[in-house]
């Protein structure tokens, strides 16, 4: 039997969004798909997003994003046994959170990760935070 959240994985790994398709295969560099996707977007007004395996936070996944050629935002995917986190809302399927990000999640992106930073530092929870680099030489 498989391990629940490396079947959730594979489910990013499969999905349509996955990185991106070239005629050389799937590209997956986050900076990369970051610079193609904010091209791409600069002639529409579309939500443009894409997926990826997080490069720091193995185990959890990348939501990248850009409207309109801006910035292009990546929100930590988190993934669990039982389903999906993003941007503090758990869901117990992918395509269920996705959906939620279309519709609505995005547009308050900046508030809500502002909430799920003061729900960790007011738990003191230092879980899922954002690996802190150390300079080699201290």
């Amino acid at each position: 039997m498989q391990d629940p959240i490396i079947a959730n994985l594979k489910q990013i790994a499969a999905h349509k969004h996955y990185g991106l398709k070239t005629c050389y295969g799937r590209v997956t560099d986050a900076n990369q798909v970051k610079k193609i996707l904010r091209e791409f977007s600069e002639d529409n007004n579309m939500l443009n997003y894409k997926l990826l395996l997080h490069e720091k936070q193995v185990g959890h996944g990348a939501l990248l994003w850009t409207v309109q050629g801006r910035r292009v935002k990546a929100e930590l995917l988190e993934v669990y046994a039982d389903g999906f986190r993003l941007l503090g809302s758990h869901f117990s399927s992918l395509q269920k959170a996705l959906a939620w990000f279309k519709s609505t999640g995005w547009r308050n992106a900046v508030k809500l990760r502002q909430d799920v930073k003061q729900e960790r530092v007011a738990s003191g929870s230092r879980a899922n935070c954002w690996p802190v680099t150390r300079d080699p030489r201290a």
